[in-house]
């Protein structure tokens, strides 16, 4: 029988949800602005190779931790968001915000009807996993044949877009923030792009023109 976790390791659980979303965050903003700016990293005269070796760092770190943050929980308690949804209480918070939670099922296209706090946040992970099942099966099969194990003869067709990595970051984000704040009554932690402030003084210091940050809309 399945005991009812205490908030002191739901609280954790989220603490750790949250340093991994945070670390995510840095991952996908280095693997981006990297690519975006080899052109530009050619013309400075700098080590192409080195960045480009920190960018394969950074796509490995940015696939184990999108799997870690989306992984089912089996034979070992986890810190991932199926875990966390599986140890939120039945009903609603002490105290509900019914238009937090109605704006992250509409957000997150999930259900603002749910009968609990847990099943509205449960509708909108399975719409987001729906929409990015590719891609996460993508992660997975690069995880586990390329980055942690060198598998015989490994090969994927290709990766998933940087437009699916920025969807399911935006869902563990607001995941994470509407249990720390809504359950555990915490404030979350701020997301700052650390990386891509420490990247823009970098590059300004190579003496890399006109550097870009964003994709182009």
């Amino acid at each position: 029988m399945k005991t009812k976790p205490s908030s002191t390791a739901l609280d954790r659980k989220t603490v750790a949800l949250g340093k991994t979303v945070f670390q995510l965050r840095q991952d996908i903003d280095l693997h981006r602005i990297i690519g975006l700016n080899a052109s530009a990293l050619r013309t400075a005269d700098v080590s192409t190779t080195f960045f480009g070796h920190v960018q394969r760092l950074a796509l490995t770190s940015l696939a184990v931790n999108l799997c870690k943050i989306f992984e089912f929980e089996s034979r070992h308690p986890l810190c991932s968001i199926p875990a966390i949804l599986n140890d939120l209480p039945h009903g609603f918070p002490q105290y509900y915000d019914r238009e937090r939670f109605q704006e992250f099922a509409l957000k997150h296209h999930g259900d603002p009807n749910a009968k609990s706090g847990a099943a509205i946040i449960r509708s909108g992970y399975e719409a987001t996993r729906k929409k990015n099942e590719k891609a996460l099966e993508r992660l997975r099969k690069f995880r586990n044949k390329i980055a942690v194990h060198l598998e015989f003869d490994a090969a994927l067709d290709s990766l998933p877009s940087h437009n699916a990595f920025e969807d399911l970051w935006t869902f563990a984000h607001d995941t994470y923030e509407i249990v720390h704040d809504q359950y555990n009554r915490i404030g979350p932690a701020m997301m700052r792009k650390s990386v891509l402030v420490g990247l823009r003084r970098t590059f300004e210091q190579l003496g890399v023109k006109k550097p870009t940050f964003e994709f182009k809309r």
